[in-house]
């Protein structure tokens, strides 16, 4: 466990963003090699060298500002990276947390039907599966986090006063 103090805060891994972005760099290059080879002046390469052109952009400002997961005994906060407004989400409003499927690369969080959250993001994310995500590359296996972020969740319910 990597939060046995009140307060922990986990930051996305830089060397994995690294990876992402590399491999990014090194298919548009690959892209526009290919555009200045007679013949292969197509749509969809100059989609595709369009495409890993953001990809490079966002990845790069996730490198310069990482997402980070910031835990402490009332609930978390995702701020960083592509994260424009952070906000509290308080342990009471959470049901549980879980891998979101098929991928398994994003934490997943339902919130208890007491929680009354059915806001618009709240909806279409409930199609993928739960309520909100965490997306984020964490130097730790996803289900290390989840393992953490539900124990913080039982030790929250345990000790909070029945209302």
């Amino acid at each position: 466990m990597w939060g046995g103090m009140p307060t922990a805060e986990l930051s996305e891994s830089r060397k994995r963003l690294a990876l992402h972005f590399g491999g990014a760099v090194a298919i548009a290059c690959a892209g526009l090699w290919l555009l200045n080879q007679p013949g292969r002046d197509t749509p969809s390469i100059k989609a595709g060298v369009a495409f890993f052109a953001v990809c490079i952009a966002l990845l790069g400002w996730r490198l310069v500002r990482p997402q980070r997961l910031t835990l402490d005994e009332n609930g978390f906060r995702l701020s960083g990276g592509l994260v424009l407004f952070s906000r509290k989400i308080l342990w009471r409003e959470v049901e549980e947390f879980l891998i979101l499927r098929p991928g398994k690369r994003m934490i997943g969080y339902r919130y208890k039907p007491s929680a009354g959250k059915n806001s618009y993001w709240t909806m279409l994310n409930r199609m993928f599966g739960a309520d909100g995500g965490l997306a984020g590359e964490w130097p730790l296996p996803l289900d290390q986090v989840v393992d953490e972020l539900n124990a913080r969740l039982d030790r929250h319910n345990s000790t909070a006063s029945p209302n």
